[in-house]
């Protein structure tokens, strides 16, 4: 799933609870709110109602004392059989606008200044709906005589009016109207008739309310789905640009550049990444021209180690980073009858390509006066002076411990020029004997003057080890030393085996007390053994 459509997931559930909670407020303030006006508007239409009603009544009422005044009737109305009552009462039958349901009384009123208001008499009684069809005889219950006897009392006040009184034990609208002296009409409405107009409107304002409300929520939520796929186009196009960029870096262009306006940390992105191509080129460059150098390096170190009868040798040197400053090398004599070998380690300081280069010269220097016809300590002098021309005050110098090997006589001499002495193994004596000797290190003095020292050796089993700093010197996590203690433990450990097994066990063991500890200095060995 690509990140603009996780951007639209996140946008929509993030706005859905909001939206829904819109929502749930909308529709719980128009319940609130339509409840309200219902009440208000129940109020209102109920005296609205009433005033209709009494006018009905009042229409009622002028027909029907128009009605009587024509007919000159000659005895009471009260006595008028059911038939001809209805007869008569039909021409003057008005209907209500708020209900079928309404109930139409004709009353006897009484005289005035009789017993204290009582209950007019109901002369006739009719209900419209569609059971009943003309004017009945008197139906009148005690609920009614109640409300006719409340009547009786505004109308001593009043020709016409309406109260509000129950009917049957529910809540009534009763109007009233005068005709004639001793007649009255009373029409009555059930309260939720009326109300029931406001009902029917709240509720079809509550479906239209969640209709409307539903078509809104649904447009802000397309809405919202439109402007967050249009605003992650624009979010997302940048994050496209730095992709094709650090693709185009993968592949080796260096000419990849970001180009965003954004304002924000992505546009920091970008000059960030831009600013960090041509240095990373500069990087490759100088680490092209390490490998290159670490091939060469490689080159000048021996490829195979001199076969001499009698003796088994190993050597290795590892450095720490790309190029070293330490340096071995085997100088095989040529000359028809000559039975010498010589053997020289260096190691200059720091390490690195400014070593590398160092070492490079001194080997080139060495090898030339190899060849000479001279003593040991004159060619290591010779060496001394051109060096300490090269490097003159640069502050870089390089130690040498410079061995030759008669192997017809087997007898050794050497010329130690600042670097740590050899060691000599006997096994028979289990006794180390260290080369030391007097002389500076190169490219210090020009006019500098070495010693040359020599020994024997005869013993069978004896180990020569010549090497660096960087194996004794090695760190743990905790920075202690490993110190030459251990390099002579390990020799003597395995001092049965191998030249080549011997420079393993020193290397092995060099590791494991650094453990995960990196390696901080180069390391080259050189093991010769007596067989």
């Amino acid at each position: 799933m690509g990140i603009r459509w996780k951007f639209l997931i996140a946008v929509l559930i993030f706005s859905l609870p909001p939206l829904v909670t819109v929502i749930g407020l909308s529709q719980w303030g128009t319940i609130r709110f339509g409840n309200t006006i219902a009440a208000l508007t129940r109020s209102v239409l109920v005296q609205c109602a009433g005033r209709e009603l009494q006018q009905t009544a009042q229409g009622h009422a002028h027909a029907l004392g128009i009605m009587l005044a024509d007919q000159r009737l000659d005895r009471p109305i009260n006595t008028l059989s059911a038939d001809k009552r209805h007869a008569l009462f039909k021409k003057t039958e008005m209907r209500s606008f708020w209900s079928r349901r309404a109930v139409s009384f004709i009353v006897d009123l009484p005289a005035r200044g009789e017993v204290a208001h009582p209950a007019p008499q109901v002369i006739a009684t009719k209900v419209f709906d569609q059971t009943a069809r003309k004017w009945e005889a008197p139906l009148s219950s005690p609920g009614e005589q109640e409300a006719l006897a409340t009547i009786a009392a505004e109308w001593e006040a009043h020709p016409s009016g309406f109260i509000e009184f129950p009917y049957r034990g529910e809540p009534a609208v009763w109007a009233f109207a005068r005709a004639g002296q001793d007649l009255g009409v009373v029409i009555m409405v059930a309260r939720q008739d009326i109300t029931n107009h406001v009902d029917s409107f709240i509720q079809a304002f509550a479906r239209w309310q969640w209709l409307d409300t539903a078509i809104a929520s649904a447009t802000v939520l397309l809405l919202v789905v439109i402007l967050a796929f249009w605003q992650s186009k624009a979010l997302i196009r940048p994050f496209t640009v730095m992709a094709e960029a650090v693709q185009q870096l993968g592949q080796g262009d260096f000419s990849a550049r970001m180009h965003i306006r954004t304002g924000d940390e992505r546009e920091l992105v970008a000059e960030a990444f831009n600013t960090m191509v041509p240095q990373l080129q500069d990087r490759m460059e100088i680490r092209k021209a390490l490998d290159v150098a670490r091939e060469i390096q490689t080159r000048l170190l021996p490829h195979n180690l001199p076969e001499i009868p009698g003796y088994d040798i190993a050597a290795r040197s590892v450095s720490c980073d790309e190029t070293g400053g330490d340096y071995y090398d085997f100088f095989p004599c040529s000359t028809a009858g000559c039975h010498h070998l010589g053997i020289v380690v260096g190691d200059v300081t720091g390490h690195g390509i400014g070593a590398a280069l160092l070492m490079a010269t001194a080997r080139a220097l060495i090898r030339t006066q190899a060849e000479r016809n001279a003593t040991l300590s004159q060619r290591i002098q010779t060496v001394n002076r051109m060096l300490t021309a090269d490097v003159g005050d640069s502050g870089h110098f390089m130690t040498v411990f410079y061995l030759e090997l008669d192997h017809a006589i087997n007898r050794i001499e050497w010329v130690r020029a600042g670097h740590d002495p050899a060691l000599l193994f006997d096994p028979a004596s289990n006794q180390f004997r260290e080369l030391s000797g007097q002389g500076i290190t190169l490219g210090i003095d020009a006019e500098a003057v070495f010693g040359q020292f020599a020994a024997d050796f005869k013993a069978p089993g004896s180990i020569l080890f010549m090497g660096t700093d960087g194996l004794w010197e090695a760190h743990d996590s905790q920075g202690a030393i490993a110190g030459k203690d251990r390099t002579r433990a390990v020799i003597r450990r395995h001092a049965q085996q191998s030249a080549d097994a011997i420079l393993r066990a020193l290397l092995d063991s060099t590791k494991q007390f650094r453990g995960e500890t990196p390696q901080e200095d180069d390391v080259t060995l050189v093991v010769l053994k007596k067989n």
